[in-house]
């Protein structure tokens, strides 16, 4: 690093090393099989005619799934006739529909399945029949889970809203769906989706309360969607919500991570880097590495003398000879040659 480069860049590679909390989405997801309930639509019928369509929901071996429920709804209205009820051959019939673009949804969360969807046209007569296949929820968690594993954040966030719509009062569910938007930079949808995970933490009965562990989790991923959206208030106050008792090692980890890879590097947001940072720092004096970012940020905003206390400090907590360790000494002697030609 070369005086020119640091006066006039005071640029830094950031990084964490060491264990970092990883904010994904768990293999295993409690799914507890509810009975699917869909309420009637209280709305103008204007979906109202004379057509019927006939179908059959059936498993990928061909099996028919008894039970299974099927709603239409009409265009994007959304309106619609109450579900119907697949009978033992696997068949089902609505009647009473206008001609137009429908959208079918099976749904065998009760059956222990998913559920599938299919648009079709209408007729006003002899519309062709048509097939649904419901998969099990199994099989759709360990497809979403190894397809989010793979990167393929979009096939996983809807193999899981498909899931979601099968088992609709299982909060649980989402969880990775705002995973999978969070991965794919949709952080506005990610937060509906955290916020009702937190939500359920707080109605649920005592004896399914989760853990604070999984409840400071859930916290840790949002507050990273917050930081990116630049959703200050709100992040600090999720921030709050974890508590003293609750900043493990691993969620001290996670808020550097934010701050460094989220606030620092990817918006460049060294200010409220730093106020990500005094938290921390607060939370957790003893951690070398808060010190050493807030430096780093310091440094940026070029606030030299705080940019100097902190790494001074850094250096002087840490005891083995890292690549930030090498790093913050070098940019110590790059701020003192500043200083002293002032």
């Amino acid at each position: 690093m070369t005086e020119t480069e640091f006066a006039h860049a005071r640029t830094v590679n950031l990084h964490i090393s060491g264990a970092i909390v990883k904010l994904h989405a768990s293999r295993w997801f409690v799914v507890c099989i509810l009975l699917l309930s869909v309420p009637s639509l209280v709305a103008a019928q204007a979906y109202k005619g004379k057509a019927k369509v006939k179908g059959t929901v059936m498993n990928a071996e061909g099996q028919p799934l008894k039970d299974a429920m099927v709603s239409a709804t009409f265009g994007d209205t959304g309106q619609g006739p109450n579900a119907v009820k697949v009978k033992g051959s696997g068949e089902f019939e609505v009647k009473d529909l206008a001609p137009g673009s429908w959208t079918f949804t099976a749904v065998g969360g009760a059956l222990g399945y998913g559920a599938d969807s299919a648009t079709v046209d209408v007729l006003a007569k002899d519309t062709p029949e048509f097939q649904l296949t419901l998969v099990p929820l199994q099989t759709m968690l360990d497809d979403a889970t190894a397809k989010f594993e793979a990167g393929n954040f979009d096939e996983a966030r809807d193999i899981y809203l498909k899931m979601l719509l099968a088992l609709p009062d299982n909060p649980a569910l989402h969880q990775p769906i705002a995973l999978a938007y969070q991965a794919g930079g949709n952080h506005t949808e990610a937060m509906k989706h955290f916020d009702v995970v937190l939500a359920s933490f707080a109605t649920a009965a005592p004896d399914a309360q989760a853990t604070p562990a999984a409840m400071t989790e859930v916290r840790l991923q949002a507050i990273r969607s917050l930081a990116l959206m630049g959703d200050y208030p709100r992040m600090h106050s999720y921030i709050g919500g974890i508590g003293d008792d609750n900043m493990t090692p691993s969620a001290v980890s996670a808020l550097l991570e934010i701050a460094a890879n989220g606030l620092m590097l990817e918006k460049k947001d060294y200010a409220q880097a730093v106020t990500l940072l005094d938290v921390v720092v607060a939370k957790a004096p003893t951690s070398p590495k808060g010190y050493y970012y807030r430096g780093m940020a310091y440094m940026q905003l070029e606030k030299d003398a705080e940019a100097t206390a902190d790494l001074k400090k850094f250096v002087d907590m840490s005891q083995v000879e890292t690549a930030e360790v090498t790093q913050a000494k070098e940019v110590l002697q790059k701020l003192a040659a500043v200083s002293s030609q002032q």
